[in-house]
């Protein structure tokens, strides 16, 4: 480190340095569990690498979830080249899908985006709340919501990849929720008469997407809700309002009626019996093409599934050829660190070699120049080693 950064930098403390205050007071380092510890607060960046790899797909979940409520508007979310936030409550959408970087996509709910850290003492504080009698007054703007909400007709809220994110109060009657794992996705637990019909208002009001209305209506689909024949038509519309997101929001309302009344309509609309047949008849044909359909998308979904599967399982092969790559890696750092080493101590064995030569050399020119007889033995009384004179004195070839 040069001279100018440790004077700018650091405090010289005897033989070591010690950062300046006002920089470690600009810096917060802290142990923090991000499944159990509350979320940090307006983060522009969180870098969170090679950690999701070891969680399974409830934990990620979470996580990311605390992530979004962690991070401002626009802020960015970095992870690890084995790792994506794509598909998770659609939170985040990637702005660089090479090296993971991912943006925070605005939610239009606050429970949507709240971790169970903080939603559990929300909860608990609302219910304090409504347990202490006039502790809440409801405003008159509450009030004329709630009446509106109650005779206007049920209708539920849903982003772009149709996640519902707010659902009117009676709106519960046009779902059916299976076993399983429950989802969130409205074509998933919308009842499966109307599935068909809302999957088609919802792409056709998406491509248009750039229209100032955006607005699409189903025909009247009968069907039994508790009980009761009833037919209900829906209608989709683009939401504009609210906050920014890639592909916006849609309101889907659902508007029912009786059978009877149903029927009323069709006697006043349609008084020629013979035109009511070849309508039956159409509709019949129409069933028959949409039950084809119906099948034709559930294999599609049982496809989508198994690749679903598939694509789980070859993000765990992915995982444990990482973790192999790692351990490989390692072992070459080990292998060249080794090597490094058997370098040096060859080069010092070279330089020892090359010391003992020249040692050997001065030694014989020394014995050469000497006229001294001098004979070498080993503790075997070996010769090893003799002067020219000793030659004189004794027979040595």
């Amino acid at each position: 480190m040069s001279a100018e950064r440790l004077r700018r930098f650091f405090i010289r403390e005897g033989e070591s340095y010690r950062v300046k205050k006002e920089i470690r007071e600009l810096i917060l380092f802290t142990a923090h569990n991000v499944l159990r510890d509350p979320p940090f607060s307006r983060l522009d960046l969180v870098s969170c690498r090679n950690l999701l790899i070891y969680l399974n797909h409830e934990m990620q979940e979470h996580v990311l979830t605390t992530f979004h409520f962690a991070l401002l508007p626009d802020s960015h979310l970095f992870l690890g080249t084995s790792e994506s936030a794509e598909g998770v409550r659609s939170l985040f959408f990637p702005t660089d899908k090479k090296h993971r970087i991912y943006a925070r996509r605005a939610a239009i709910a606050a429970f949507h985006t709240m971790p169970a850290a903080l939603r559990v003492g929300a909860h608990s504080a609302k219910s304090a709340d409504l347990a202490v009698p006039g502790a809440r007054v409801v405003s008159f703007g509450e009030l004329h919501h709630r009446v509106v909400e109650q005779l206007a007709p049920p209708s539920c809220l849903v982003n772009e990849v149709y996640d519902v994110v707010h659902l009117s109060e009676h709106a519960g009657r046009y779902f059916r929720f299976t076993g399983g794992e429950l989802s969130r996705n409205l074509l998933a637990v919308v009842r499966p008469e109307l599935r068909l019909d809302l999957r088609a208002l919802l792409l056709a009001a998406k491509a248009h997407l750039n229209d100032k209305d955006g607005a699409s209506q189903s025909r009247r689909i009968r069907l039994e809700i508790d009980g009761k024949p009833c037919a209900v038509t829906m209608s989709v519309r683009r939401v504009t309002e609210g906050p920014a997101q890639a592909g916006g929001y849609f309101l889907v309302i659902f508007d029912e009626i009786s059978e009877t009344a149903a029927a009323a309509k069709d006697e006043q609309s349609d008084g020629n019996e013979a035109r009511l047949e070849i309508v039956a008849h159409l509709e019949q044909e129409l069933q028959a093409v949409r039950d084809q359909l119906h099948l034709t998308i559930e294999q599609y979904e049982t496809s989508t599934e198994e690749l679903k599967a598939s694509n789980e399982e070859l993000q765990a092969i992915n995982e444990e050829l990482r973790s192999t790559s790692e351990e490989l890696e390692t072992s070459k750092e080990e292998l060249q660190s080794l090597n490094e080493e058997l370098t040096t101590v060859n080069q010092e064995l070279r330089e020892k070699i090359e010391e003992l030569g020249r040692v050997n050399s001065d030694m014989q020119n020394l014995m050469s120049s000497t006229d001294i007889g001098t004979v070498f033995l080993d503790r075997g009384l070996q010769i090893k080693r003799y002067t020219a004179r000793a030659q004189e004195l004794f027979n040595i070839t």
